[in-house]
C-alpha cells in the first residue's frame, strides 16, 4: 500500500508483512502472508502425523531405554556405574542441545532433508558403537553422534505436523508426542530380548537398523509448496508448534512501557502464528535525516517456533548486542517469572533420568528380579507417561484447574516417591512406584509450555521454551552420572534414588515460589484477566 509522506513525496511501495524494511525499501528475502502455504488440516497431513509419530517412537524409545544396556556395558568395559551412565546422559543431552541447530537447518532447507540426515547420522553412530574399544569412545559414538542425530530427527517431525494442521494442531501434536510413551513401552523389553539372545553388540546393530527406518519415515514429511511466485526467493518460516489464531490482549499501560517495543504491521500477523516481539527498535540507532538500512529477515525455528533475526550492517555494537539478546531470549532471564522455572528445571532435571537409568539394575541386583521383568518396569513408566500426557492435557483445558499447582505438585511428589523406593521390597511395589513416577513426569513435561504461556504470554513462548529445553539438556548430562557415582561409593541403588528424589523435591520447592502473591500479580494470565475486567467495566459505562 502506497502512502504519501508529510512533504507530499510518495514513498516506495512496501510489502505488507512484518519483516518489511522500516525505511520504506522492500526487505530482501521476505515472505508475505499470501506466500505462506495454507494448512490443509487433513489429507496427506495424516500421513505426516503417522510418520512423525513413528519418528518419536524410535527416538524416545531408544533414548529412554538406555538403562537396559548399563549392566552389559559395565561387564564388558569394566567401568563404574557413573561412567557407564554418562553414555546415556550424553545421548539425551545432545538430543536436547542440538534442537536450536536443527531448527535453523529446517528453516534453511526443509524438514524432510533434515530428518533423513539426522537418521543417517544416528545410524552411523550406533553402527560403529559395537566397535568402540573403550567406554570413552562409546560416549562419542553412541552419546554425542547418536544424540545429535536424534535431535535432527525429533524437531522436524513436530514442525512438519504443525505445518500441515491449524485447526487440529493441538490434537495432532498430542498424537505425535504420545510416541514417546509408546516407544519406551515397546523398546525396553525388545532391547532386553535382543541382548539376551544376541549380545549387546548385535543389539546395537539392530538399534542402528531400527534408527535407519527414521529416514524412511522422514521421507514422508513432504513439505507444502509455497504460494510465492516462481523466480522470487522466499524464506518460508516453519509454523509454531504452539501457534495461536489471535494475539493476546494488550497489557496495562505500565507493563507496556516496560515491555519491548514492537515493529509496526499494517496488515497484522497471519493466522496460526505467534506475534513476534521486537524490543530493539533499530530506528533509534540511526542519525537524524539518515536513510534506514535495508534489513534482511532470517526466520529461525527454535523447538518448532519461528522467530525473526533482523541483521543490518549499520547497527552499532550495543545495538547488535541487544538484538542478540532478543534473538536468543536471554533478556528473559532478568524476569523472575522466567528465572524461577529455569532454576527449578535446572535442579529437578538432574533427578529426572535417574529412575529411567537405574530402576532395572536396582530390581535385578537388590530384589533378585529377572532381567526381563526388570526391563518391563520401564514399560510401566512409559504406559502411565502416555496416559498421563493425555489426561493432563484434558484437565488443563478446564478454567478452574490450576495448571501451575498440578505441575509443581507432580515434581515434588515424584521426588518423595523416589525416596520411598527404600520400602519397595518386591516387584509389585516397585511397579506401583514406576506407574506413579511415569504419571508425574507426564504432568511435568506436558504442562511446561502451558505454564510458560500463563506466566509470560504467547509472545515470549518461543524463546522461553527454547531456553528451558537447553537448560534441561545441560542437566541431563550430569544427573545419571552423579547417581552412578553415589552407587559406586555406597553399593546401594536406594541411595542413588534418594539423591534423585532430593533434587526433584528441591526443584519442586523452587517452582512453588511462583505462587507468591507478588509474582502472581505479574503473570501474563493475571494481567489478561485484569484487562478483560477493565474492558467489561468500560463497556458498561
Amino acid at each position: 500500500m502506497s502512502k504519501a509522506d508529510v512533504n507530499g513525496d510518495e514513498q516506495p511501495k512496501e510489502t505488507q508483512h512484518k519483516n518489511r524494511d522500516r525505511g520504506g525499501k522492500p526487505a530482501a528475502a521476505t515472505t508475505t502472508k499470501e506466500d505462506l502455504p495454507t494448512p490443509p488440516d487433513g489429507g496427506y497431513g495424516w500421513i505426516v502425523v503417522f510418520a512423525a509419530f513413528m519418528i518419536n517412537v524410535i527416538v524416545d524409545g531408544i533414548a529412554y531405554s538406555y538403562g537396559v544396556f548399563i549392566a552389559e556395558l559395565q561387564n564388558h568395559y569394566k567401568s563404574p556405574a557413573g561412567i557407564t551412565a554418562m553414555v546415556g546422559s550424553l545421548l539425551n543431552g545432545m538430543y536436547l542441545l542440538s534442537s536450536p541447530l536443527a531448527g535453523f537447518l529446517i528453516n534453511r532447507y526443509d524438514s524432510r532433508l533434515v530428518t533423513i540426515c539426522g537418521s543417517l547420522i544416528a545410524t552411523l553412530g550406533f553402527s560403529i558403537s559395537q566397535l568402540a574399544p573403550t567406554i570413552d569412545v562409546l560416549m562419542i559414538t553412541f552419546g554425542l553422534i547418536g544424540g545429535f542425530g536424534f535431535g535432527m530427527m525429533y524437531l522436524p517431525a513436530v514442525v512438519s505436523v504443525s505445518f500441515y494442521f491449524e485447526k487440529r494442531r493441538a490434537l495432532t501434536t498430542g498424537i505425535v508426542v504420545c510416541g514417546t510413551g509408546v516407544g519406551c513401552f515397546a523398546f525396553a523389553p525388545l532391547l532386553e530380548y535382543l541382548m539376551s539372545s544376541m549380545g549387546w553388540k548385535y543389539a546395537m546393530v539392530m538399534v542402528a537398523g531400527i534408527t535407519l527406518h527414521g529416514a524412511v519415515f522422514g521421507a514422508l514429511l513432504r513439505p507444502l509448496k509455497s504460494n510465492a511466485p516462481r523466480g522470487r526467493r522466499s524464506s518460508r518460516p516453519s509454523p509454531s508448534v504452539a501457534a495461536a489464531s489471535s494475539p493476546p490482549p494488550p497489557l496495562e499501560a505500565k507493563e507496556e512501557q516496560e515491555a519491548p517495543r514492537r515493529q509496526d504491521d499494517d496488515d497484522g500477523e497471519s493466522d496460526g502464528e505467534l506475534r513476534k516481539l521486537n524490543p530493539d527498535d533499530h530506528s533509534a540507532t540511526r542519525q537524524p535525516g539518515s536513510k534506514s538500512p535495508s534489513v534482511v529477515s532470517v526466520p529461525v525455528v527454535v523447538h518448532g517456533s519461528t522467530i525473526d533475526v533482523r541483521s543490518t550492517a549499520t547497527l552499532d555494537t550495543s545495538a547488535k548486542r541487544r538484538s542478540w539478546l532478543q534473538v536468543t531470549g536471554l533478556y528473559l532471564l532478568s524476569d523472575p517469572l522466567f528465572l524461577i522455572p529455569i532454576l527449578a528445571n535446572l535442579v529437578a532435571m538432574l533427578g529426572h533420568y535417574i529412575p529411567f537409568f537405574y530402576i532395572v539394575e536396582r530390581s535385578v541386583l537388590m530384589l533378585g528380579i529377572p532381567q526381563s521383568q526388570g526391563a518391563f518396569l520401564l514399560s510401566v513408566i512409559a504406559l502411565t507417561n502416555t496416559l498421563g500426557r493425555i489426561l493432563m492435557g484434558f484437565l488443563a483445558d478446564f478454567e478452574r484447574v490450576n495448571s501451575l499447582l498440578l505441575h509443581n505438585i507432580a515434581i515434588a511428589t515424584s521426588g518423595v516417591a523416589c525416596i520411598l523406593t527404600m520400602v519397595c521390597l518386591n516387584y509389585a511395589s516397585t511397579a506401583v512406584f514406576a506407574a506413579y513416577f511415569g504419571l508425574c513426569m507426564a504432568t511435568w513435561i506436558s504442562l511446561s509450555p502451558i505454564i510458560l504461556c500463563e506466566l509470560l504470554g504467547l509472545e515470549k513462548l518461543t524463546n522461553a521454551f527454547g531456553l528451558l529445553c537447553f537448560v534441561r539438556g545441560i542437566s541431563s548430562f550430569a544427573g545419571p552420572p552423579i547417581a552412578g557415582m553415589v552407587y559406586d561409593t555406597t553399593k546401594n541403588y536406594n541411595n542413588a534414588f534418594h539423591v534423585g528424589g532430593i533434587l526433584l523435591i528441591i526443584g519442586g520447592s523452587i517452582a512453588f515460589l511462583l505462587h507468591l502473591p507478588v509474582l502472581q500479580r505479574r503473570t501474563y494470565a493475571n494481567r489478561m484477566r485484569q484487562h478483560q475486567k477493565e474492558q467489561l467495566a468500560s463497556a458498561k459505562i
